[in-house]
């Protein structure tokens, strides 16, 4: 049970990450959560109040954020995220290449392409829409 996880351990990632999902395939569908189960801002609130610098809860909250179409709130918590984590964050990297192509930054966007790549992401999606707008060099 995700929520028990999270309210006996707010930073556990993994279980951080499968809420957030959960929580966006229920705002798709259009249902309601569970009774009992926090809103997703609550869990993130939780686990930044204990450890505000955790940089994998800042990723998880900039991917829900960006998925919500909060691009401006996504990219405050992706550059937070990019302050507490290793430089070579994969994740990071390629979901932040991602956000800038949303937000029309294709030269930013290029720019972390090419660090996930030479991380070793196969760069299917955001090189595709890259090559879409003709921002892929």
């Amino acid at each position: 049970d995700l929520d028990y996880i999270l309210r006996a351990f707010p930073n556990h990632t993994p279980a951080l990450y499968l809420m957030t999902r959960h929580q966006i395939r229920l705002r798709e569908a259009n249902e309601p959560r569970e009774n009992g189960v926090r809103s997703i801002e609550c869990y993130f609130d939780r686990a930044l109040r204990l450890n505000p610098d955790d940089g994998a809860v800042y990723l998880i909250q900039g991917f829900y954020l960006h998925q919500n179409g909060q691009l401006q709130k996504s990219l405050d918590a992706y550059l937070k995220a990019q302050e507490l984590l290793p430089e070579n964050n994969l994740d990071l990297t390629y979901n932040l290449g991602l956000l800038y192509f949303d937000l029309h930054q294709y030269d930013k966007a290029l720019e972390q392409a090419k660090k996930a790549a030479a991380l070793g992401h196969p760069l299917s999606g955001l090189k595709m829409k890259l090559k879409a707008a003709k921002a892929w060099k």
